[in-house]
């Protein structure tokens, strides 16, 4: 698969990832959440098993105490999303970055300073002249202006980020 093909596909997988995860966090949420697991063999003082090397386990992720982390935290639900954005930016941006950003256009570099900066805390970080170049989505424009400014939920929001993809996606596909 080539990677202009992996990029479409990841930004397609992330988002589907990112939506089934919203909608689990507003299940979390519902008043009868540990009757439900409980129904399903889950009680209190169950863990998660993860898997080793070495075909042994990793128990010590309490369910319930993690649910109830969850439950009502809006900012453990942020904290989720930067998590998963992060990713996301950090999987596509590796493809884009294996290809020299392509064409350098505005929207790849967009992406490009978007995933320095997450990868900086989630803060704008630019070194030496950057940005050097035209770096833009729609309305949102890098400039060294914005160095230091978080950039989730301050500069941009999740509605917009998708857009992006979005975008993403077309301008791949249009690639020589």
């Amino acid at each position: 698969m080539d990677d202009k093909q992996l990029i479409i596909d990841a930004i397609e997988k992330y988002k589907k990832y990112n939506n089934a995860s919203s909608f689990g966090i507003v299940l979390l949420n519902y008043p009868d959440i540990f009757e439900n697991i409980q129904s399903k063999g889950y009680d209190a003082g169950s863990t998660a098993r993860l898997g080793r090397m070495d075909n042994s386990y990793y128990e010590g992720l309490d369910l319930y105490e993690s649910i109830n982390a969850i439950r009502g935290n809006a900012e453990f639900n942020l904290d989720y999303y930067r998590m998963i954005i992060i990713a996301e930016i950090s999987y596509i941006g590796d493809i884009l970055a294996r290809n020299s950003y392509f064409d350098k256009s505005p929207l790849l570099e967009f992406l490009r300073h978007f995933r320095n900066g997450l990868s900086h805390g989630n803060k704008f970080n630019f070194s030496g002249k950057e940005p050097i170049r035209i770096a833009e989505f729609k309305n949102f424009k890098i400039t060294k202006e914005l160095q230091g400014q978080n950039i989730l939920f301050d500069f941009i929001k999740l509605g917009d980020i998708y857009d992006v993809f979005d975008e993403l996606k077309k301008y791949v596909q249009l690639l020589n």
